[in-house]
């Protein structure tokens, strides 16, 4: 990141610190600001957050949108999650990576859709991260079912 890029990031965040939402509402209840952004950008602090994730912080808590749009998982890193998931897991299924992904993002992921693009960079990594399990050392495997 330029000098340019962290002067401009300080500058959104002194902006949502300095919001009247957040004073109002978030500076009293340091808990509910950690919710609210884990559950829009996946982060406790807004410390963790991008520029362009802090510009849709920035908007929302001035009242000029009413929602916080999230960063939804790309077609490419869908479609490499699942290529990758594919090759390196021994159950292919999509219960199962939904499964794997809610213990690897510790939340709740009902599809792969609805994950951020966040998310999915985490997901990646620990997708190439597998080692595939060898039939014959699994006590779990029940055969190839035909």
């Amino acid at each position: 990141m330029t000098k340019k890029q962290k002067a401009y990031k300080n500058s959104l965040l002194r902006k949502v610190h300095t919001s009247r939402t957040y004073l109002e509402v978030y500076s009293k209840d340091r808990e509910l600001y950690e919710q609210m952004l884990k559950n829009s950008f996946g982060v406790k602090s807004s410390k963790d957050l991008s520029i362009d994730e802090l510009k849709r912080l920035v908007d929302f808590l001035d009242g000029k949108s009413n929602e916080i749009k999230k960063d939804l998982i790309t077609t490419n890193q869908k479609s490499y999650i699942l290529v990758m998931w594919g090759k390196k897991s021994l159950f292919k299924d999509e219960n199962s990576l939904l499964k794997f992904a809610k213990r690897i993002l510790q939340r709740d992921v009902n599809s792969i859709d609805k994950i951020t693009k966040r998310e999915a960079i985490k997901l990646i990594a620990a997708v190439k991260n597998l080692k595939p399990l060898a039939p014959a050392n699994n006590p779990n495997f029940k055969g190839i079912p035909k």
